[in-house]
């Protein structure tokens, strides 16, 4: 008898909760509660959307950076070379002397090291959406770099000239 009013209370216990969960479930979707999960839901994939679009609009302002940081780099290594040939030509028709060639041809070569190392850390940036920050310091060293050639070449040129 004891067994089966402890089966009998199992069997009403289970049915309670049964019911209980049933009641929840109803009182949940009459409050809208599975409409206010799909909104919330919905809100989250706009916002990721958004957040999606800014990262690659980003990325691509960041690219334009980059190509025309490497432009201007190749530039700069361009004229360096025109300015190596002229300086070489200098020095063969003994307009400069040893010392003087040998003083703005290291400094050539120095930066000519400094633009190639630049162009590789920009090469290395491309397709970091984050890279922004690092881009635009290695355009503050460009500008740098840029002024410290026109330097030179006036140096050069005063060298030949005088």
């Amino acid at each position: 008898m004891l067994v089966n009013r402890l089966a009998l209370a199992i069997v009403f216990a289970s049915i309670l909760t049964g019911c209980s969960t049933y009641v929840n479930q109803r009182a949940d979707l009459m409050a809208g509660g599975p409409q206010a999960r799909v909104a919330s839901a919905q809100a989250d994939v706009n916002s990721a959307k958004s957040t999606n679009q800014n990262l690659q609009d980003q990325l691509v302002s960041v690219e334009r950076d980059i190509e025309r940081n490497e432009k201007r780099v190749a530039s700069a290594q361009a004229d360096l070379e025109k300015t190596n040939a002229t300086l070489a030509s200098a020095r063969s028709q003994q307009k400069i002397s040893a010392q003087q060639y040998a003083k703005l041809k290291a400094e050539s070569d120095t930066l000519n090291r400094e633009l190639a190392a630049l162009d590789l850390q920009l090469q290395g940036d491309r397709g970091k959406a984050d890279a922004g920050p690092q881009v635009a310091a290695k355009e503050a060293r460009l500008k740098d770099l840029e002024r410290r050639k026109a330097d030179l070449e006036k140096a050069m040129k005063l060298a030949v000239s005088g």
